[in-house]
C-alpha cells in the first residue's frame, strides 16, 4: 500500500505523513533593532521515525535550507528575514529510509517592538539651579 502526499509524491505505507500541527507567532530575536525573525514549528510524532528533518525555503517545494530536528516534534528556525516569505516542510526518517514531504506551510517573520523592554531607570538629573527674576 502507497499513499499519495499534497506533492503527488508516492510514500510508502509505513511512512504515515508527517502532518505540519502548528506554526505558531513568529518570534523576535531579543534585539529591538531586529532584523532577523524566529519560527516555531510543531508536528504529529511518527511511529517508525527516529528523527525528522525540517526543510525550508523562500519559494514554494524549493527547500534551500534544512535542519536536522532528531527525534524532537517542535523546532525553532533562528535568523530568518523579517518580511520575506518562507515554505517549510518536514520528512521523518530512520536508519533505513526517509518519508516524503509533509505537508507546506508558510511564514513571514516581521519586526515588532522588543519583547524584553529596557527597565533602566535613566540617570538623576544634575546641576539643577534656580534663576529668580
Amino acid at each position: 500500500m502507497r499513499f499519495v502526499d499534497s506533492l503527488h509524491c508516492c510514500v510508502p505505507a509505513r511512512w504515515p505523513l508527517v502532518r505540519v500541527l502548528t506554526l505558531l507567532i513568529p518570534l523576535l530575536a531579543a534585539s529591538g533593532n531586529s532584523v532577523a525573525g524566529n519560527v516555531n514549528l510543531a508536528w504529529d510524532p511518527v511511529a517508525t521515525a527516529t528523527g525528522y528533518r525540517l526543510h525550508y525555503g523562500t519559494s514554494s517545494g524549493n527547500y534551500s535550507s534544512s535542519v536536522d530536528a532528531k527525534n524532537q516534534t517542535t523546532i525553532t528556525v533562528f535568523g530568518l528575514t523579517d518580511g520575506t516569505t518562507f515554505f517549510f516542510a518536514v520528512t521523518a526518517y530512520n536508519s533505513a529510509t526517509t518519508s516524503g514531504f509533509s505537508n507546506e506551510v508558510t511564514a513571514v517573520p516581521a519586526s515588532s517592538p522588543n519583547p524584553f523592554p529596557d527597565t533602566t531607570p535613566p540617570a538623576q538629573p544634575k546641576n539643577l539651579q534656580i534663576t529668580v527674576q
